[in-house]
């Protein structure tokens, strides 16, 4: 293994813990403010959340071993090649994390330029819509990576094309 590959999985290592920290220190401030739930607080426990995953998903792609094993159906078996091994999901949730750091950034602006503000009920909506948009734009995150690998069932192993194999291989 070479020294990225390494440094990955150690900056994923010591990630772990420390978000997992964070969702701790996020719900015992939660639990204990008199306002009740409140926006950036619930916006900030779900970037934990989406970290955490980012991290398990980050280590699996690097830790699980080929050859895949035989009771893993053949249908999970290619997912787990085109989702996990080539960090698609990685991406998904790296996408969807920009997107709560932007609702975040706004929200704050909104706080910063409207101190007394409350939130209408008529943004709820607005609000539903832009998850919407968040999570379809994490999804074309996704996408590019379905189609660089597939599993090889005889083999049991997951074949990963490069980006630029990949090109050449279907086309300009």
């Amino acid at each position: 293994m070479d020294i990225a590959k390494w440094a990955s999985i150690a900056n994923c290592s010591l990630g772990l813990p420390v978000n997992i920290f964070c969702l701790i220190v996020l719900t015992y401030h939660g639990s204990n403010s008199e306002a009740g739930l409140q926006f950036g607080l619930v916006i900030s426990w779900l970037q934990s959340m989406v970290d955490i995953l980012i991290c398990l998903s980050h280590l699996a792609g690097h830790i699980t071993s080929e050859p895949l094993s035989k009771e893993l159906p053949e249908m999970m078996a290619d997912l787990f090649c085109r989702v996990v091994k080539t960090f698609g999901l990685v991406w998904f949730l790296a996408s969807l994390r920009t997107s709560l750091n932007v609702c975040l950034a706004t929200f704050n602006v909104i706080k910063l330029l409207y101190p007394f503000m409350k939130l209408p009920l008529r943004l709820s909506l607005r609000i539903v819509i832009i998850s919407i948009l968040m999570v379809s734009n994490a999804l074309a995150a996704l996408v590019p990576h379905l189609f660089l690998s597939r599993f090889r069932s005889g083999e049991q192993r997951c074949e990963v094309h490069e980006p630029n194999e990949f090109i050449t291989l279907h086309g300009k």
